[in-house]
């Protein structure tokens, strides 16, 4: 994660996404760091997103997650 911007939002997306990494098997890749960088990245562009559009957020689940 880039080093700009707030110390507690970012400090508060990494929790989020290592918190989303060690409970959700799909999220799990080769290490740890990969894993939860990934989905801090996949986060932010869903949080900017939304408040670009002003819309709601409707999460996609599937149906069935395989480990």
């Amino acid at each position: 994660m880039s080093k700009r911007g707030s110390l507690y939002l970012r400090h508060a997306i990494w929790l989020a996404a290592s918190s989303a990494v060690l409970h959700n098997p799909a999220l799990r890749g080769n290490s740890y760091m990969a894993s939860v960088s990934h989905t801090c990245r996949k986060t932010v562009s869903i949080i900017y997103a939304v408040m670009k559009d002003n819309k709601a957020y409707t999460p996609r689940i599937p149906n069935e997650i395989s480990a």
